[in-house]
């Protein structure tokens, strides 16, 4: 098979439609700083019509693609991480009430999968798991300073259901509630 040569023009042509491409993408994502680091301090469409050869046409736009990839591929990383840190802050101040991925999703305005997987990659659990393990906190604190009835902890840290409360519990901590205050009611120095 043989290789066909265009004069450079043809190249330095097509080049200038695909820089004309990235200028407008990367215009769209509110990103033009990144494709103006590219080369040296010249224009962009400056550098491209100063081609000589096909050949550092080709290593330049491979520079090109390289540098806005990884650019694309931070941003994007960034944002999940801020709406992330955002949920999780979140949680952590209204544990008690009802939450829900599905409720989660439409706060952050993306959708339940990607949610689901961007929590799990940032936080390193599910968000299920992440609520459950917030509210057994809470919970251990609530059996080993107060008096108050499991159910009432149960609702005080946002279960509904007291057997199901019970459950997760035992799952987290290895204990059930009652148990677990037996066990470090024992471990307190009493107050005589």
């Amino acid at each position: 098979m043989k290789l066909i040569v265009f004069p450079i023009e043809h190249y330095i042509q097509v080049c200038l439609q695909m820089l004309h491409c990235f200028l407008t993408a990367a215009h769209f994502l509110d990103n033009d700083a990144l494709l103006q680091k590219m080369g040296d301090a010249s224009p962009l469409y400056y550098q491209v019509i100063r081609f000589e050869t096909w050949e550092e046409s080709r290593e330049w736009f491979l520079q090109l693609i390289e540098g806005y990839c990884s650019a694309v591929r931070e941003a994007t990383k960034g944002s999940g991480r801020e709406d992330i840190s955002y949920l999780i802050d979140y949680i952590k101040e209204n544990y008690q009430s009802n939450l829900s991925l599905k409720q989660a999703a439409k706060m952050l305005n993306i959708s339940e999968g990607y949610l689901s997987y961007l929590f799990k990659k940032v936080t390193g659990t599910g968000f299920i798991e992440y609520v459950n393990r917030i509210r057994i906190d809470k919970a251990e604190v609530l059996l080993r300073q107060s008096n108050l009835p499991g159910y009432a902890i149960a609702e005080r840290v946002g279960y509904e259901n007291v057997n199901y409360f019970g459950r997760i519990f035992k799952k987290i901590t290895g204990l059930n509630p009652k148990e677990y205050r037996a066990h470090h009611a024992a471990r307190l120095p009493r107050k005589d």
